[in-house]
Parts: C-alpha cells; sequence; structure tokens
C-alpha cells in the first residue's frame, strides 16, 4: 500500500504521524511524510527517512477571520497547487493527516484526486483543519473517547499514537540523567514551543524543590534556554541546584517518563497521551484561551478521572500551594491513571493501521466500509 501522510509545524501534530509512519514502514508499506517548511528544526523529524520527506510550501496563516483571511486562503490554494502533483505522482492509496495548517494543501489534494482520507484528531476538541475535512473523511481517528466538533459517525476512539510510550526501567532512566535513585523527582514540559511564564515560575521555585530534595528535569524549550544562557542562570542552577537538569528539549523522552514521579505540563494532546501511558501524574497549567479551550479541555479529561491536578495559567502566583497539594497526592494519581490506562488503546498506531489496511482491502474487493456508530 502507498500512503501519504502529513502535519507539523508543532510536536502534537508531528508526533503522532510519525509514529504512524513507522508503524506502516514496519509493515511493509511505502510512505511519503509532508512536512512543514521548518519542522527539520524539530530532532524527532530525523526519523523519518530523506527519500519520504516532501515540504508543503506554506508560512504561518492567521486562525481568525480578518482582512488577512483572504491572503491566508491565498496561501493555501498556492501550496495547493504544488502539492497536487506532488500527491498525483506518487499515487496513494491513501492519505492521513494530523491536523494544522500545512494539512490543508494535502487533504485537499486527496479530495481533489478521490484519495480515501483518514484523519487524527489529538485533541479533545477537533482542530479547524479537522473540522472542515472531517465530514469528507472515511475516518476520523480519536485521541479521547469524546471529541467536539465532528461527526460522531465518523469517530473511532483508538488514543493518540506516540513515539515514547514504553518508559525507561526508573534506575536506567535515573542514571540517564545522573540523577539520584531516590527520593521524587519531577519533569518541567512547557510543549514543544517552551512555556515562559512556566519557566519564570519554576525559575523562583528552585529554593524549594531544593531544600524538599526534589530532583527537576526541565525541558525550557529553546527560547528560554538561549535566555538563561544570555543572562548567565544556568552557571548558577548547575552551581547551586546540583539536582536540576535544564535541556532546551528533551529528546530521550523514554527516559524523562520512567526518571519522573510527577510532571508539572502544559496540557497539549501528546503529553496527556504520554502521562497516561507512562501512569505518570500531571499538574496541568494549559494554555490561557487556547483555540477552542481545548488545552483546558484536555486537562480536564484526566482531571475527572482523579488523575490530574490543573493551574490555570492567570493563577500561575499559586503554583508553590498547587505543587504541594499534587505532591501529596501522587500515589492515589498513579492508581487511577493504572485504571485509566485500560480504557485507552497501549499501541494506537497498530489499530490505526489494522482498521485502514483492512478498509482498504475491502474498498479493492469492490465494497464499501461500513458506517460506525
Amino acid at each position: 500500500m502507498r500512503i501519504i501522510i502529513s502535519g507539523g509545524k508543532t510536536g502534537g501534530h508531528l508526533i503522532p504521524g510519525i509514529a504512524l509512519y513507522e508503524e506502516a514502514r514496519s509493515r511493509g508499506h511505502d510512505v511519503l511524510y509532508f512536512l512543514g517548511p521548518h519542522d527539520n528544526r524539530f530532532v524527532i523529524t530525523s526519523r523519518i527517512a530523506l527519500n519520504d520527506q516532501e515540504i508543503v510550501p506554506l508560512g504561518s496563516l492567521s486562525r481568525k477571520l480578518s482582512l488577512q483571511t483572504p491572503l491566508s486562503l491565498l496561501k493555501i490554494l498556492g501550496a495547493f497547487g504544488s502539492t497536487l502533483g506532488k500527491v498525483r505522482r506518487f499515487h496513494p492509496d491513501v492519505v492521513i493527516i494530523t491536523g494544522g495548517y500545512i494539512s490543508n494543501p494535502v487533504a485537499l489534494s486527496a479530495l481533489f484526486l478521490g484519495i480515501p482520507l483518514y484523519i487524527l484528531e489529538q485533541n479533545t476538541v477537533a482542530g479547524i483543519t479537522n473540522r472542515c475535512f472531517a465530514p469528507f473523511s472515511q475516518r476520523v481517528f480519536t485521541s479521547f473517547p469524546h471529541t467536539e466538533k465532528i461527526p460522531r459517525k465518523k469517530a473511532i476512539f483508538t488514543g493518540n499514537p506516540s513515539l515514547f510510550a514504553t518508559p525507561l526501567s526508573r534506575p536506567m532512566a535515573r542514571d540517564f540523567f545522573s540523577l539520584p535513585q531516590t527520593g521524587i523527582c519531577l519533569g518541567v514540559i512547557g510543549g514543544s514551543q517552551g512555556a515562559m511564564i512556566i519557566n519564570g515560575a519554576i525559575l523562583d521555585l528552585l529554593p524549594f524543590f531544593r531544600d524538599q530534595g526534589i530532583s527537576l528535569i526541565w525541558s525550557t524549550g529553546s527560547h528560554g534556554y538561549t535566555l538563561m544562557q544570555e543572562n548567565g542562570t544556568l552557571p548558577q542552577i548547575s552551581q547551586d541546584y546540583p539536582m536540576v537538569r535544564v535541556f532546551p528539549f528533551i529528546e530521550r523522552m523514554d527516559a524523562f517518563w520512567g526518571a519522573c514521579d510527577g510532571v508539572i505540563a502544559r496540557s497539549g494532546a501528546t503529553t496527556i497521551a504520554e502521562c497516561i501511558m507512562a501512569c505518570c501524574p500531571a499538574l496541568f497549567i494549559p494554555i490561557h484561551q487556547s483555540p477552542d479551550d481545548h488545552q483546558k479541555k484536555n486537562a480536564l479529561a484526566l482531571v475527572q478521572e482523579g488523575a490530574a491536578d490543573i493551574l490555570e495559567e492567570p493563577k500561575i502566583h499559586e503554583i508553590l500551594p498547587a505543587i504541594q497539594a499534587f505532591l501529596s497526592t501522587l500515589a492515589t494519581k498513579r492508581h487511577s491513571l493504572e485504571r485509566l490506562r485500560e480504557k485507552y488503546q497501549r499501541s494506537p498506531e497498530k489499530t490505526i493501521m489494522d482498521i485502514v489496511e483492512k478498509e482498504r482491502k475491502h474498498q479493492q474487493g469492490g465494497g464499501h466500509a461500513s458506517s460506525v456508530e
């Protein structure tokens, strides 16, 4: 089978797409992956063979209706013109998108050429691209049991594919970061872009973590890391806080999840999925006013199960008591996550590929895939 996958700009779109790419390649399928112009800044894109990469010539677009909207539509149509030829030459059997504006020209090409389209939706509320194309898709694979703004008859709950679903053992993970085997270790991750408001709050709390004997693995984002280099903060942290490890971006997330007893994090879909798979409790600080408030809704999916806490960004000044309360309930949250994990697919990428292969075989046999209610 020949497959095109598209999704980029953020780790939230790239990681599930690349996980599906690797699963498809392992089954012997030919796969072409359409990336954004700047996506190779993410180290994880090196997992896509260079011969399997294509670039969608499309820069950033405004999400809101404004005077820029006609220009955004023209940009999409321009990228569609060049993408259509690449899709036609590859002659795929199916096209799979993970959302984001990079996916627009690829999805349009699939519809124009009559190629079956499948969608991966990572959040509790479908993004603009996915909700626009969902009515024309074969299936929408969802990360949560209930996802807003897509046709229910199209949705199949599979969970969110991840590249880091199997953590390292705790001893190996703690050794990897040169941290003590005993005591609590917390992770801090602000998403693939970093989060300046979280970085500032954590920096102020370093004396607290040291006094409590808590180790820290801290992903600041590249911009935050550069600022800390320029103002001399990093050498000071190394000198004064020997159990704190600071990185611009953590490549070995399997070691991260294996080492951490809990995380302080944004609530993007990939983070949610990996918390569940690793049974790692989280104190979520959602992006304030994210599109459709999806980050808060993502977080609440775990909070309502007793598996996480939430601190809304405008209340960041209350982070210390929030962390203290979070630490006091780590064990009960971990038990809740263990129960919750049973509701989620252990290998979403395998489930998704099984469905795509079965439906493609059915279509080749002249039948039609049945609706999923």
